[in-house]
């Protein structure tokens, strides 16, 4: 076939249509056309390679070739001049070729009124350098759909866009490729929903990126400048007109690299290798200088806080976030326990990525578990007294009015205690069949005791503890959560 009848049926495979690569047509009819000594030299030298991987973007982006005309001028030199379309650009290609056996072997532009040199590199530097990226930072971006979702769901993505030495300035406070990875994890967590806005190279290897974050944290567009090296995103900085402020980037980044230096200080609290240094930068990589804390009901500053962390680190006591969740911009919720010891729900308020005070949450879900932690208790051979002691204190409030069909009614916490005691020392086994929460101060309960009693109960609670229990009366059908509140309502008034 002739360079032309190659080169017409070429360009016909480009028509609108998007695909990902060429097929073995059209591998067949590019090798056909281009030499394999070929070479362009227009501003940018590129060879037969590069000429694949810029037309396989084209592909890609779903581009539409026109052919213009196609001359031969002589045995060995061709005129061609075609038309390339795509929703990034619209250019006229004009060019002179030298051919060898009806393959181009070098080509040239012909610089005319139609179009500018300009816009063809413009095009050809996006095709070469920044088309690949652009569609890796839309499947990476894709990813926050605005569901919760785990980083599995993005590691793939994730490792093709950014490069090994990455940084990322934005926000005031440096950040490698590692702890983007977890500010990713932690925009999943909270249903992030992710957008690229715009995307334009700037030169060889800068561009220029908008890129828009929702979710319960924050609700902001960044403006960046991005650097490429090797295929990937090597660097982050703002874009020097960009509206979006550090502060603003601190205030959602910062969240997560709190939550980040919370599992760390977790892991090194833990760890029977760390030293005092590491419990020490640990500590000052989440606490606020100006640190406000409210713990069991005493209000205390960084100092006497560390000291306490200190003390547990020294005990081998072993720490765990049960729950570590963003309330908004400004605040996190957490529950935090201490093995066999205490469980604490607390709301953070985060100031300049750190925590600046901590409040004391006191709900229905702290009885909920203690109960769950007295049922353990009770059932293992390997408790001791002082364990049940613990339990018994993290349960019941000093207030305590019981009401238990088999001792009575008007029963004090000591009464409470004499009877959990007496469960203890037999070692009886202790089964919760039901523990359902009814609102934010009220639990029904069923329990049973091996082989000898089966109690329903309404709890209802104070300072996560409970303050009050009455005895549900079986077989009297109709009786529903809205009675049982109702009852304990009259009973509290008497």
């Amino acid at each position: 076939m002739s360079f032309e009848q190659n080169f017409r049926a070429y360009l016909a495979f480009f028509d609108g249509t998007k695909r990902d690569s060429f097929s073995t047509v059209e591998h067949h009819l590019f090798d056909a056309l281009y030499d394999e000594a070929y070479i362009q030299s227009d501003g940018r030298t590129l060879n037969k390679e590069q000429m694949k991987q810029l037309y396989t973007n084209c592909l890609r982006l779903g581009s539409k070739a026109t052919v213009i005309q196609v001359k031969t001028i002589s045995s060995n030199s061709v005129e061609f001049e075609f038309r390339m379309v795509s929703d990034k650009f619209d250019i006229t290609i004009h060019n002179l070729g030298e051919i060898k056996n009806e393959k181009l072997v070098k080509d040239k532009r012909v610089v005319n009124k139609k179009d500018s040199l300009g816009s063809v590199l413009e095009a050809r530097t996006y095709l070469l350098d920044f088309c690949d990226v652009e569609r890796k930072y839309r499947d990476h971006l894709d990813v926050y759909d605005g569901k919760v979702k785990s980083y599995d769901t993005m590691a793939k993505a994730f490792e093709e866009l950014f490069h090994e030495d990455f940084v990322n300035t934005m926000g005031g406070r440096p950040i490698n490729k590692d702890a983007l990875r977890e500010q990713c994890k932690f925009f999943l967590s909270i249903a992030t929903k992710g957008g690229l806005l715009y995307f334009r190279p700037l030169d060889d290897s800068h561009f220029e990126i908008k890129i828009h974050f929702a979710n319960r944290a924050a609700d902001i567009k960044t403006h960046s400048r991005g650097t490429v090296r090797d295929g990937k995103v090597v660097r982050i900085e703002s874009f020097v007109d960009a509206k979006t402020t550090d502060k603003d980037i601190q205030g959602v980044f910062g969240l997560s690299d709190l939550k980040w230096n919370m599992h760390t200080y977790e892991q090194v609290i833990n760890s029977d290798q760390s030293s005092v240094q590491d419990i020490e930068k640990s500590i000052d990589s989440i606490f606020h200088d100006d640190l406000t804390a409210d713990i069991e009901g005493s209000t205390i500053k960084k100092s006497e806080l560390k000291e306490q962390i200190f003390s547990d680190f020294v005990e081998n006591a072993k720490i765990r976030f049960e729950k570590m969740e963003v309330v908004d911009e400004s605040h996190i919720e957490i529950i935090i326990s201490k093995e066999n010891d205490w469980r604490r729900h607390q709301v953070l308020t985060v100031k300049d990525a750190k925590i600046a005070t901590i409040e004391t949450v006191t709900d229905v879900g702290d009885l909920v578990h203690n109960l769950n932690e007295y049922s353990r208790v009770q059932n293992s051979d390997s408790s001791t007294l002082q364990d049940m002691e613990t339990v018994f204190e993290s349960i019941f409030h000093d207030d305590l009015v019981s009401n238990i069909v088999e001792y009575g009614s008007g029963l004090g916490k000591e009464d409470a205690k004499r009877i959990i005691f007496k469960d203890f020392v037999e070692r009886a086994k202790l089964s919760f069949e039901k523990m359902e929460v009814i609102d934010e101060s009220h639990i029904e309960i069923i329990i049973s005791k091996e082989n000898d009693w089966r109690r329903h109960q309404i709890l209802t609670a104070k300072d996560g503890k409970m303050i009050r229990a009455e005895t549900v009366l079986e077989g009297k059908p109709g009786l529903t959560d809205k009675d049982y509140l109702k009852s304990l309502s009259l009973i509290a008034s008497q």
